[in-house]
């Protein structure tokens, strides 16, 4: 089932090129619990075409692009490995840097929102308090799992754009953002103002034109 995406906390901050020529942008990807192998495939083939087209199409280095895990038959996830993955970036990157962290996998909004991870999930609020540790002043966060909705407000904060694959309290079924977000750089879709450069939010809002109650039709 297609659940809308909504931008809410406002997109047009991103209105710049997915690589800024005067700053280092570095790629976080996380690949959550997938609960079964079906998933697993799934979640993995998505982060590998995203990162391949970053590259291909934003002139990304691959070195900047950071897959957790690496591999589909790497140990799952762990709230530790994501908190120390982004100290790691973090000591790498100065304010005028770009973070970007692209969360893949199954979420909750029962209780306290939660990312699923193996062992204790990664909820919100301990998200938010890593990336306020990252030095760079522009950082994107774009959850594409079930429940992202409920994230948006607890990331809220100064130079932070956050992105959900479903609006709050609508985030049961698994959503197919993801798809669309890859779809739309892998056909170099999105370019609004037509500069020939695409931005963050240009290619956030063509993903998410597609998945509304009444898309314009395949990308």
């Amino acid at each position: 089932m297609r659940k809308p995406f909504f931008p809410l906390v406002c997109v047009v901050c991103l209105m710049v090129p997915l690589l800024p020529a005067a700053a280092k942008t570095e790629v976080a990807v996380f690949i959550g619990s997938p609960g079964e192998e079906a998933f697993n495939s799934r979640f993995f083939d998505w982060a590998k075409r995203l990162e391949q087209a970053l590259v291909q199409g934003s002139g990304l280095e691959a070195a900047a692009i950071h897959r957790y895990p690496s591999q589909p038959t790497d140990p799952p996830l762990t709230r530790e490995e994501v908190e120390k993955a982004l100290q790691h970036l973090g000591g790498q990157l100065v304010p005028e840097d770009q973070l970007v962290v692209i969360l893949i996998g199954h979420g909750s909004e029962s209780g306290i929102p939660r990312f699923i991870l193996e062992g204790p999930d990664l909820d919100a609020m301990s998200l938010a308090t890593w990336l306020d540790g990252v030095p760079s002043t522009s950082q994107l966060v774009v959850h594409t799992a079930s429940g992202s909705g409920a994230f948006v407000g607890p990331l809220g904060a100064a130079g932070r754009v956050v992105c959900a694959s479903t609006e709050p309290g609508a985030g049961k079924n698994a959503p197919e953002f993801m798809e669309y977000l890859v779809a739309a750089l892998e056909q170099g879709r999105g370019d609004a103002d037509r500069n020939g450069r695409l931005s963050w939010g240009e290619w956030l809002n063509v993903a998410a034109s597609h998945t509304g109650p009444n898309p314009p039709g395949p990308l």
